[in-house]
């Protein structure tokens, strides 16, 4: 296992690879909205995953308690223009992406 931190302007993320093709995107967090920070860095994150041949997983949950943050369904919409698919709806909206062929 590998966690590694990634950063465009002023949004980040956090990856966790787990070295067997999978890997964990366990934050995004962008410090201004509306600026394209974080879709920039998330298509970066996507660019890697697919040269890289990953499949990605992510809780779409907001982070923290911000009043102005995303909600659920808006970071639901946000990672499905990645590719990202929900697959579990029960404890945690579990979403992944498997690598484009």
């Amino acid at each position: 296992m590998h966690t590694s931190s990634h950063w465009y302007k002023t949004a980040s993320c956090r990856l966790v690879d787990w070295e067997d093709g999978r890997v964990t995107l366990s934050s995004l967090h962008s410090e201004e909205r509306n600026q394209g920070h974080a879709t920039v860095l998330m298509q970066q994150m996507v660019d890697y995953f697919d040269n890289q041949n990953l499949t990605a997983l992510l809780d779409a949950k907001p982070y923290g308690k911000r009043k102005d943050g995303l909600s659920t369904a808006q970071l639901i919409t946000f990672y499905e223009k990645f590719g990202f698919k929900t697959v579990d709806n029960v404890k945690m909206v579990l979403m992944e992406r498997v690598p484009s062929q």
